[in-house]
């Protein structure tokens, strides 16, 4: 058991290649784009498909629901996403401030599960308790570092249930949420994410 979670612990982070149409897709029998020309004619870049598991988790705080006060945060959420590159990855240069590990498509499509495990808020009392927060899912739409999503968000708690929408940007994110039922109402958030990617990635 220790050994496996090790392993799992090593594997994120990462990137991991495929051998699906690698090195690239090829058809001898397409006629040459120019046939009067006479020299080498260069396979043109054939782009590439990722799969993306990311995991991690968001601290922030923000006000409304049961909280008018304000409250503080902490969830963890995981994504399942897809997506493509016009061309392919070089693993040897460098890609602004990501480790060479890392790699993240240029635009994809995710679903996104979390849940705001601790919430922090006071209570009539005026004093500070700490309660679980929403169950949410979200559709993602993202443009490397930054994206938007839209989703539902369920309070076990209360019961309250309704829409939410989100807008992020490298470790940034903002959310806004209405809760009917129960004690919900509007809610606006936000804070910071840290979310560690493995990547799966092959040659379209």
């Amino acid at each position: 058991m220790t050994r496996a979670a090790l392993l799992l612990i090593l594997a994120v982070g990462c990137h991991y290649h495929r051998d699906t149409n690698a090195p690239g897709v090829t058809d001898p029998a397409t006629p040459p784009r120019d046939p009067a020309h006479h020299g080498l004619e260069y396979p043109g870049d054939p782009g590439e498909r990722m799969i993306t598991v990311t995991s991690g988790v968001a601290a922030g705080g923000g006000v409304g629901g049961v909280d008018e006060g304000g409250f503080g945060d902490f969830a963890a959420e995981a994504t399942v996403s897809w997506g493509e590159n016009p061309t392919t990855h070089n693993d040897a240069e460098s890609r602004l401030f990501m480790p060479r590990g890392v790699l993240l498509p240029s635009r994809s499509w995710g679903v996104t599960l979390g849940w705001s495990a601790l919430r922090l808020g006071n209570n009539a009392a005026d004093q500070v308790e700490a309660r679980v927060g929403p169950i949410y899912a979200e559709a993602q739409r993202a443009w490397l570092f930054a994206g938007v999503g839209v989703g539902w968000a369920f309070d076990p708690r209360t019961g309250a249930t309704g829409p939410q929408v989100q807008g992020f940007y490298t470790f940034y994110f903002a959310r806004l949420r209405y809760l009917a039922g129960g004690d919900g109402g509007w809610e606006f958030s936000g804070g910071m994410q840290f979310k560690i990617p493995t990547t799966w990635v092959w040659r379209r």
